[in-house]
């Protein structure tokens, strides 16, 4: 089953059907750091079967999606974006990403101590992409804080 990450880079790809989309691109649309996007590319590769669809990259081009059984990957997207709707219409965090939300449910009810280094190699993101995750529920959950941070550095306080 495909995640929102997973789906929003094959929504990135249909919408450049049949042309090479580098990582830069992609991490900007994701807002995720170059090396991170390349390895949720990774990720989204081993999760479809190369029978259905592949995604290729050609060293200076970029990456680009290949449809094999044109039925069965629309499905697959299909099936994978029912399931996410549902997951968020059951008490989910609806606006939170995938990571976001693990993080909280592990703070929340995990039985251990959370480690940085435990959530990247759980996430498979970057530590840079971790703590900017952290941070954006930082800001969520304490909007005056960050407005406080925000006008110090501006140098108003």
């Amino acid at each position: 089953m495909l995640n929102q990450k997973d789906i929003s880079i094959l929504e990135l790809f249909n919408q450049n059907k049949d042309t090479y989309i580098k990582s830069k691109m992609i991490a900007d649309y994701l807002g995720v750091t170059d090396k991170t996007a390349r390895k949720y590319i990774k990720q989204l590769n081993q999760e479809l079967d190369n029978k259905v669809a592949q995604i290729d990259s050609i060293s200076g081009h970029g990456f680009t999606f290949v449809v094999h059984d044109d039925k069965a990957c629309k499905k697959l997207f299909q099936t994978s974006k029912n399931a996410l709707h549902e997951k968020s219409e059951i008490g989910h965090i609806e606006e939170s990403k995938d990571c976001q939300y693990f993080i909280l449910r592990q703070f929340f009810f995990g039985d251990e101590q959370l480690f940085l280094e435990d959530l990247m190699t759980d996430l498979a993101v970057s530590q840079s992409t971790l703590l900017n995750d952290i941070y954006d529920i930082n800001k969520k959950f304490n909007p005056m804080i960050y407005f406080s941070r925000q006008v110090n550095e501006m140098g108003c306080l």
